[in-house]
């Protein structure tokens, strides 16, 4: 798919880099899209020389949306009855 299309259905590149790079080329060959460009995403390359193919990453936070709109504070209250007092004992 092209840059375009995939924009047009909702897909953004994460990795905007190179991921393969030999004495006379440098291609961007690997990658991770989003749908939720709202997202923080730290990400990147792994430098290794080892191969001429560089490994990726993208680590994110997951939030889900349908419970972070029901959330409710919760307030715990100690019981402190004298039967629970004298239980410890």
């Amino acid at each position: 798919m092209t840059a375009p299309i995939k924009q047009c259905i909702g897909l953004y590149p994460l990795i905007t880099k190179p991921t393969r790079i030999s004495q006379n080329t440098a291609t961007l060959i690997d990658n991770i899209f989003t749908t939720d460009i709202e997202q923080h995403y730290t990400c990147g390359l792994l430098i290794n020389y080892i191969s001429d193919q560089l490994p990726i990453f993208a680590v994110g936070k997951y939030i889900n949306k349908n419970e972070a709109k029901t959330k409710h504070n919760t307030k715990r209250v100690r019981q402190t009855k004298e039967e629970n007092i004298n239980s410890l004992n």
